[in-house]
């Protein structure tokens, strides 16, 4: 798999990252809701697996806001 940053170029080509996305509202949406990552092409149901699923994970266990 990838690894951040270093492979972030040939991430690009598999999710798109909202990096400007607002941290309050991630904060209050689940997996399924999230909009600040998605695929760039159709590819697997990446919202309950890996990153998506990680990252929402997190902001919600340490209150990342």
């Amino acid at each position: 798999m990838f690894r951040w940053p270093r492979d972030s170029h040939e991430m690009q080509r598999y999710i798109s990252v909202d990096f400007s996305a607002d941290p309050h509202r991630l904060a209050r949406q689940s997996s399924s809701e999230c909009e600040a990552m998605r695929p760039v092409g159709p590819y697997y149901p990446f919202r309950h697996y890996g990153v998506v699923n990680s990252i929402v994970n997190k902001i919600h266990k340490h209150n990342i806001i």
